[in-house]
């Protein structure tokens, strides 16, 4: 892990990741972001080379994702995807699928995997300031969200049966023991009694993530080796 101070000029974090792009010895690139505000993301994210672009920011990598070729794709996207496979749900042929979600780490990369015509999904990303959001909620199938909010997603905006997964993230006290405790977009007790499948948080998604970065990372090394 090279970690560097925040005040590091973008010069100087440029020139880092070329002396990593040039190392046969390193396989993966990951930046952790946000980066300080003196710094542009996307020069950044752009300076990282495709072959060792590991999190699946490089516009190579997107453009590819998109066209349904061999490409990395952000971990929690794959992760999500993965995570359904294992539990019996990877038929998504014919499903409706709602995310939440618009950005470049989960919505936008997760709809080009299942956007793929070998998938059959029909995929329908909705910004969280979508009017009248439950509209569309309530047709999914399978709904993703990711926007940060507490009960975000509450019980009467799916219907029964659906297969739910929260990658939101925020803090609340926990009235049992007056510390904070991490809580999802989904009002949890509420939509569990509906859904055939639930993920929690924390637990959930998050641990599939980090998992499927070390996946990205050895694909990565077996490519640079030939394998």
């Amino acid at each position: 892990m090279l970690r560097l101070a925040e005040n590091t000029p973008e010069p100087d974090l440029l020139k880092e990741i070329e002396r990593l792009n040039a190392n046969d010895g390193i396989h993966g690139i990951f930046i952790q972001l946000p980066l300080p505000e003196h710094i542009d993301e996307n020069k950044a994210l752009n300076a990282v080379s495709p072959d060792k672009d590991v999190d699946g920011f490089h516009p190579t990598n997107v453009g590819k994702a998109w066209l349904g070729q061999k490409a990395f794709l952000p971990a929690t996207p794959i992760g999500i995807h993965e995570l359904l496979v294992r539990y019996g749900y990877g038929n998504l042929k014919g499903k409706n699928v709602v995310i939440v979600n618009v950005d470049n780490l989960v919505g936008k990369p997760l709809a080009s995997i299942w956007a793929q015509e070998k998938i059959g999904t029909n995929v329908t990303l909705c910004h969280p300031l979508t009017p009248d959001l439950a509209h569309y909620t309530r047709q999914a199938d399978i709904l993703v969200v990711a926007v940060d909010r507490v009960k975000f997603i509450t019980a009467d905006m799916v219907k029964e049966g659906i297969i739910a997964i929260d990658f939101g993230a925020s803090y609340i006290k926990d009235p049992s023991s007056d510390k904070e405790k991490l809580v999802g977009d989904l009002d949890f007790d509420a939509i569990k009694e509906k859904a055939e499948a639930i993920t929690p948080v924390p637990g959930g998604v998050g641990p599939m993530t980090v998992t499927m970065l070390m996946h990205s990372t050895v694909t990565a090394a077996k490519l640079a080796s030939g394998l």
